[in-house]
Order: C-alpha cells, then sequence, then structure tokens
C-alpha cells in the first residue's frame, strides 16, 4: 500500500475541459505515481491556481500568459541519475493521453525529478473568468457510480490495472486476474455476488468468450462485458459469437468505460 495526500486551493476555479477527460487525465497521472512508489511510497495531489507571467509561460511550455489552474501529482519514487531533473514529458500510453488532453484543452503539462526524490508532473489549464464562475452550475451527479462487484480479467498488466482503479473512484468492488486460470482461482474463492465480468476476448490460455461460459454457467444474473483492441466484426470473423455479452473496444477513455459498466449492469442494450 501507499499514502495519498491531497491539497486543493479553497477559492473556486472552473477549467473549460469534458469531466471524462479530467478524470482520465487524474487517473492516468496517480496510476504513473503508484507505479514508481510501491509499497509504502506517498503520493501528494496539489490543485490551486497561479498567475503565469511571460518568463512562466516559457518556462512551463504554455501558449499565452495569464491566469491558470494547476494540478501538480508527485511522488516519492527513486529516479536513477540518468532520468532525474528532466522536464520533457516521458513516454508511455498513458502519459501520452494526459499529454494529448491537456494540450488539447489550451494547457501545458511538465515533470521535474531528481535523484531519489521522486517526480512531480504538472499540468496547467487555463482558468475561466469570474463572470463564468458565476453561472449556474449542473449539480455534482455521477451517473456512473455503482457499488456492484466486478471481475476483471485482462493480461495486460497496465491496462488491468487502469480499470480497476476506475471501478474503485466509481465506488464498484473490483478484483483482478491476469489469465483465465487465475480468473477460475479468484472466482471460486469470492463470497459473494459477482455482479460482472469485465473479460479481454483474446487472451493465452483459455479465451474471453470461454472463461465467461464458465464464470457465468453457475451464475445465472452475472453479465459480461468485453473488450478487445480488434473491432466487433473482425473478431466475430474469427469465430467468437459474443452472444452472452457486451463489448467495449480499446482504447477506451475513463468516461467511457465507466459509463458502459453502467450501461451493462442497469441491463441496457449495448
Amino acid at each position: 500500500m501507499c499514502g495519498l495526500t491531497v491539497n486543493r486551493h479553497r477559492a473556486a476555479a472552473i477549467v473549460e475541459l469534458p469531466p471524462g477527460e479530467f478524470e482520465q487525465m487524474l487517473v492516468n497521472l496517480v496510476v504513473t505515481a503508484r507505479e514508481a512508489v510501491g509499497a509504502g511510497g506517498i503520493i501528494g495531489i496539489v490543485a490551486d491556481t497561479v498567475q503565469v507571467d511571460e518568463a512562466g509561460r516559457r518556462a512551463a511550455g504554455l501558449l499565452a500568459a495569464g491566469d491558470y489552474v494547476r494540478l501538480a501529482v508527485s511522488d516519492t519514487g527513486r529516479r536513477t541519475s540518468e532520468t532525474a531533473g528532466s522536464r520533457v514529458f516521458p513516454g508511455g500510453y498513458g502519459l501520452a493521453t494526459v499529454h494529448d488532453i491537456v494540450t488539447r484543452n489550451g494547457g501545458a503539462v511538465s515533470v521535474t525529478s531528481g535523484p531519489g526524490a521522486g517526480s512531480t508532473f504538472e499540468v496547467y489549464l487555463p482558468r475561466l473568468d469570474n463572470a463564468v464562475l458565476e453561472r449556474p452550475l449542473m449539480p455534482d451527479v455521477d451517473l456512473h457510480h455503482g457499488s456492484e462487484t466486478v471481475l476483471v480479467v485482462e493480461n495486460e498488466e497496465p491496462v488491468r490495472e487502469m480499470i480497476v482503479d476506475v471501478l474503485s473512484l466509481h465506488g464498484y468492488t473490483a478484483l483482478a486476474a491476469g489469465d483465465g486460470e487465475e480468473a477460475l482461482r479468484v472466482a471460486a474463492t469470492h463470497r459473494g455476488a459477482l455482479d460482472l465480468i469485465i473479460v479481454d476476448v483474446v487472451m493465452p490460455g483459455i479465451s474471453g468468450e470461454a472463461l465467461a461460459q464458465r464464470l457465468t454457467a453457475g451464475r445465472p444474473g452475472t453479465r459480461v462485458l468485453y473488450i478487445s483492441g480488434y473491432t466487433d466484426d473482425l473478431i466475430r470473423q474469427h469465430g467468437f459469437t459474443l452472444a452472452s455479452g457486451h463489448f467495449l473496444q480499446k482504447p477506451f477513455s475513463v468516461d467511457d468505460l465507466a459509463r458502459k459498466v453502467r450501461e451493462v449492469l442497469r441491463g441496457r442494450v449495448a
């Protein structure tokens, strides 16, 4: 386990960013930090408002000086001298997604690190003016939350961890397995309902479809959500019917996943 500290500015501040994209950005940053700290580390999240002058604009890589909301995610993970000290944003699927979201919405993101001192990712997003703050805000209601138990079966660890994190943030109890055999063991030892299985269609060993059939055989109320990087049509061309479940194609956003899970659990048509 690792520790988490959160500090935010008391004054209200609004940025123009789709809620699903903001959530995806934050989850990816926290997952990256968690991978770096390991057990016993600390992750810190700070949100505040800053006024960036011309010098600060150049240093942060922003398009214009002005008022910004700054989100900083730091970790205590150890870095080598080769990876420390850089402000260049690193690669990786999750971090590339963060960079794309932030820059597409007029902001900038950078990382600083030091040997043995961890890293800090700083996200700058343009702050809307006071006139916008006076508009009525939509109720703070997230229709994608739930309390059900979900088994995630995905052989790619980063994808599996991302799905588990998203489910946990939305109130679900998430169980995880890296392949079909592990999934069968997890299901056999789990006491209580198993409301949903999220499973990759193509995995080493037992296929996702065969696994879903075995897991739902004695659980008539358990629903299935198949995921895959292949399209629905291509999967069916290779002999998979996916008759007993719904389908979500990779890559998907945090909002896509949360919405689809809620739809499947509510029994809506995919």
